[in-house]
């Protein structure tokens, strides 16, 4: 590995090299590495960027600025917040019990190689999970109510700063929520299917400008890294609560969904009963709280969203 490269100026003065460029056939052009000779063995004296050799992990919002000789942000992942799983809901004499559903999967965006050395990433957080709460009603009966999911928050990746231009949406997924009402004696609620967030690449910038998302064939990085497509996968939907039949039956909540990628989904609480399962940070969705006669209990939350990324120079 090269260290710093100096050159003697004009007044005696050494300096230190950060680019070198040598004029090809009239065309002055960036030199990537420089070697010497010395007694008969060829060693490096400048590399103008060296990748790292491991990513980086975040999940906050922050300015990311590259580093001397980088000219490209490498984004092995990136993944909004997955939705939380619904608390479960019990009843009186209603003939039944109902578990929570299950929060939605993020959408994930991995591999995508974006010219620029200034960007902005965007986090987004984890849905909560759905509490739960027990009313005696007027009537004495005993109300186990289960409260809906929060939705995950959508990750981006901007250009420059908080409020520059969006190049990738990682959206988060939502939270399982109750879509038909009831009541302490009947009728069943529903929780309804919970959606998926949704992954964008931006391509409507034109080559040579920041921002602009390479595809396949492009090339490789200085480090060697093959350039492909980035790959936009959303998030699966979260399944909606189950129900069992008859006055203190048992049932289980359903599991969280998995992120775009295929993992991270929080498993359904048990009838023990058991509160749902958090999702893994990486945007799954939290599993459905549990139920055994009529005693609720709290949904998962899902996964937090987070951004890896690698500079290069391409």
């Amino acid at each position: 590995m090269a260290s710093d490269f100096h050159i003697k100026d004009s007044s005696g003065n050494w300096r230190t090299m950060s680019e070198i460029y040598i004029k090809d056939s009239g065309t002055w052009r960036s030199v990537q590495e420089a070697y010497v000779k010395d007694s008969g063995v060829w060693r490096e004296i400048f590399v103008l960027y060296n990748q790292p050799a491991n990513a980086t992990v975040i999940s906050t919002s922050q300015t990311l600025t590259a580093p001397q000789g980088a000219n490209a942000l490498w984004v092995g992942r990136i993944s909004g917040g997955g939705g939380g799983g619904h608390g479960s809901l019990g009843y009186d004499r209603a003939g039944g019990e109902s578990s929570g559903g299950g929060g939605a999967g993020a959408a994930q965006i991995g591999d995508a190689f974006i010219f620029g050395t200034q960007f902005y990433y965007e986090h987004g957080g984890a849905g909560a999970g759905g509490g739960t709460a027990y009313n005696l009603l007027p009537s004495q009966y005993a109300q186990g109510v289960g409260y809906g999911g929060g939705d995950g928050g959508d990750s981006k990746l901007r250009l420059n700063d908080a409020s520059g231009t969006v190049i990738l949406t990682a959206g988060g997924g939502a939270g399982s929520k109750t879509t038909v009402q009831g009541g302490v004696q009947g009728p069943i609620r529903v929780n309804g299917v919970s959606t998926g967030g949704t992954a964008t690449v931006n391509t409507s910038i034109s080559s040579g400008n920041p921002g602009f998302v390479y595809s396949a064939g492009a090339g490789t990085t200085s480090g060697g890294t093959t350039i492909t497509n980035a790959d936009a996968r959303n998030g699966n939907n979260g399944p909606a609560g189950g129900t069992c039949s008859g006055d203190n039956c048992a049932i289980a909540g359903l599991d969280g969904a998995d992120n775009g990628f295929g993992f991270g989904g929080g498993a359904g609480g048990s009838t023990s009963p058991s509160a749902g399962n958090n999702a893994l940070n990486g945007g799954g969705g939290g599993g459905g709280g549990g139920t055994t006669a009529s005693i609720v209990r709290n949904g998962g939350f899902g996964g937090a969203g987070y951004l890896t990324h690698t500079w290069v120079r391409i």
